[in-house]
C-alpha cells in the first residue's frame, strides 16, 4: 500500500473513532428520553362508577381516594353490597361523622385532592400459604362472605396526588383487595409510606 493510501485510510479510521462516542451519546440520550416518557407521574383519569369493582387496581384507587377525601358513600362501593346492607344506623352515623371530620380537616389545612394512580399490583400465587389463608379468614370474619367464594387476593400500591398550600405532594398506600366471581372488593389498607 502506498504512503498516500495509508494516510487516507488512517484518517478515515480516526474520524470514525471520533464519531463513535458522539453516536453512542446521542443513542443513550434518545433511549433515556423514551424511557422517561414511559415513566408517567401524576394522577390517572377518575374511575367511572361502573368500573369500580372491575380490577384490583380500580377498586384500590377508589378506596384510597374515598379514605383520603372522607367520601364514605364512595367507600361503600368498594365493599360487597351485602356488607353495606347489614350496617346498623349507628355504624352509618359514625361514617358520616368521620366523613365530616376528614372534609373539615382538608379544608382547614388547605389540601386539594387531585387524583390517584396504581403502579404496582401483585396477586397471591400460593393459595395454600399461611398468609393467604389468614387473609381469607379475615375477609370472612370482617365481611361475612364465605371463604370458598374468595378466588384471589391482590395487593396494590396506590399514589394519592394532592396539593397543600399550592405545593404539589403525593402519598403512597397499599391496598389489599379480593375477588368474588368477577368483582373486586377492598379488604383493608395495609400500609402508608412517604
Amino acid at each position: 500500500m502506498t504512503e498516500r493510501c495509508s494516510r487516507m485510510r488512517s484518517s478515515f479510521v480516526n474520524v470514525g473513532n471520533k464519531r463513535r462516542p458522539a453516536a453512542f451519546f446521542v443513542v443513550l440520550i434518545f433511549v433515556l428520553l423514551i424511557l422517561s416518557g414511559c415513566n408517567r407521574t401524576g394522577p390517572e383519569d377518575s374511575v367511572s362508577e361502573n368500573r369500580i369493582n372491575s380490577t384490583p387496581e380500580e377498586v384500590s384507587r377508589v378506596y384510597a381516594e374515598s379514605v383520603f377525601t372522607g367520601n364514605y358513600l364512595l367507600m361503600f362501593k368498594c365493599y360487597p353490597s351485602e356488607f353495606v346492607v347489614i350496617m346498623q344506623e349507628d355504624d352509618l352515623s359514625k361514617f358520616a361523622s368521620w366523613s365530616t371530620q376528614i372534609k373539615e380537616s382538608l379544608l382547614f389545612n388547605d389540601i386539594e385532592f387531585h387524583g390517584t394512580d396504581a403502579r404496582k399490583s401483585e396477586w397471591t400465587g400460593d393459595l395454600e400459604s399461611v398468609a393467604y389463608r389468614n387473609a381469607v379468614a379475615g375477609i370472612e370474619e370482617k365481611f361475612g362472605v364465605s371463604s370458598d367464594d374468595v378466588t384471589e387476593i391482590n395487593k396494590c400500591d396506590v399514589s394519592l396526588y394532592f396539593s397543600r398550600d399550592n405545593e404539589d405532594m403525593y402519598q403512597k398506600v397499599s391496598v389489599i383487595s379480593y375477588r368474588i366471581d368477577d368483582q373486586w372488593y377492598v379488604y383493608q389498607m395495609e400500609s402508608l409510606s412517604a
